[in-house]
């Protein structure tokens, strides 16, 4: 029912936790938490020479955008309030574009530049490890870091040593595929990771149900080892059943078009009034395509038409734009007035969170602020944009010398673009640094650099 046992669980939490980083945490929580609308199913599709990534996004509003993210920028998981957790930090080292409904940086899923894509789905019976020495980040967040530092399904793997998800996080389970055809199911059951990969992986195909479950169902079905017909309902073992049956039956004599043949598989696995998004990711050609419930014509942009570089800023598009064809012309400059009326309307247009505080969403709609570019290494006068911990927008120019050798110690000028104010500690125009502060900067959010040495 709408209000399943698990919301109600939910919303009396909430009532108990007042501060704003555990309204962001219970958010998230809930928005993942309804089985009846929030379906999904995903599959990898190979033709020998083509990779092909299909997912539908079942839920009840179509609101999102899709995010253009980007290379070298400084990030930390959002805090939650909670002291006994480590949050995550890292450097993007990819950029991606990613399709959001609740918010820059929290995904539904995306591919970046390195051809991995990472997507979500429903699962109850999910359970997070417990809190230990690894710092923690939620599970939309663990799918922006995915695609921010990783290039393939091992080393997304091989992460489970170094980070984990919040024990309170949703119950989500994930479909992973790289550009070299390599795939895996993620799944946290009992407090550990459960992954599905390589000769234990038959089927690149998820839904809603445990792999092991959905491969013990599949194994009834004619075709696949039992005598039963696949059933054609909206049920999550018979989506996987079918989503199966499309991929191992595809013949590219039959079906030269393997794009066309992926949303064809989507159409089939969809849920009537219940799928908003199917999405196909051209993984070998770095390609999107995808159509929404509100406006059904394919649409498409290609990774190689986007700036990652850190410093060109962020642009984002209404997947629910009028415009077909190529999107990529039509991105337009990211804000964080954007960022606050997506998550308005999705909050607003999903029952259980209309009650969210507005201050609760504004601090989720400005985060990405707090998420600076990292300074370059490289010889060169550099400009650098930053905002300060009261979210004044900083501009500073670094100057490193071409003698820049970082074993060395040596002074370097760190100055703002302009004048500070009267009796500041940077009304000297130039500001010399010795080279730990050079280090500092590297491996440091730069305003907390600013915070302790310029203001």
């Amino acid at each position: 029912t709408p209000k399943g046992n698990e919301i109600v669980y939910w919303e009396k939490k909430m009532r108990t936790n007042r501060t704003l980083g555990s309204f962001i945490t219970l958010i998230l929580c809930i928005v993942i938490f309804q089985p009846v609308l929030n379906g999904c199913t995903t599959f990898f599709l190979k033709d020998g020479t083509r990779l092909v990534f299909g997912r539908n996004y079942d839920w009840h509003t179509g609101v999102g955008y899709v995010m253009v993210n980007k290379r070298s920028v400084v990030k930390k998981a959002m805090n939650n309030d909670d002291p006994t957790q480590t949050p995550a930090e890292w450097v993007s080292l990819y950029g991606s574009v990613t399709f959001n409904q609740y918010g820059r940086e929290y995904p539904m899923g995306g591919m970046n530049e390195a051809g991995l894509v990472v997507e979500v789905m429903w699962m109850a019976g999910t359970r997070f490890p417990d809190t230990d020495e690894r710092p923690a980040l939620g599970e939309l967040p663990w799918v922006q870091y995915q695609l921010d530092t990783c290039r393939s399904v091992e080393e997304v793997l091989a992460t489970d040593k170094h980070i984990r998800i919040s024990a309170d996080s949703s119950p989500i389970h994930y479909l992973i595929g790289d550009a070299a055809g390599r795939t895996a199911t993620v799944e946290f059951l009992d407090g550990k990771m459960v992954a599905h990969a390589g000769e234990i992986l038959p089927y690149s195909v998820l839904a809603n149900d445990t792999y092991a479950d959905s491969l013990r169902y599949l194994r009834q079905h004619e075709g696949f080892g039992g005598k039963t017909a696949i059933s054609d309902t909206e049920r999550s073992l018979d989506r996987f059943a079918k989503a199966c049956a499309g991929v191992t039956g595809y013949d590219t004599t039959k079906n030269p078009n393997i794009i066309d043949y992926a949303i064809n598989i989507l159409d089939e696995v969809s849920q009537e009034k219940g799928t908003m998004w199917s999405i196909v990711y051209d993984v070998g050609h770095r390609t999107v395509y995808f159509k929404t419930i509100q406006r059904p014509a394919l649409k498409s942009f290609a990774l190689a038409d986007f700036d990652f570089s850190c410093e060109s800023g962020t642009r984002i598009i209404d997947m629910n734009t009028a415009r077909t064809g190529n999107l990529a012309p039509h991105f337009v400059p990211y804000s964080r007035d954007m960022n606050r009326q997506l998550i308005g309307a999705s909050f607003g247009s999903t029952d259980f969170l209309k009650e969210i505080p507005a201050e609760a969403l504004d601090e989720l709609a400005r985060y990405p602020e707090s998420l600076p570019c990292r300074p370059p290494r490289t010889p060169g006068i550099h400009q650098i944009t930053t905002t300060n911990s009261g979210g004044s927008t900083l501009r500073y120019t670094l100057s490193i010398p071409d003698t820049y050798d970082p074993e060395k110690p040596q002074p370097f000028l760190f100055r703002p673009s302009v004048r500070p104010p009267p009796g500041s500690k940077t009304s000297g125009i130039k500001t010399p640094l010795a080279m730990p502060y050079l280090d500092l900067v590297f491996d440091q959010p730069i305003h907390a650099l600013l915070n302790q040495r310029f203001q």
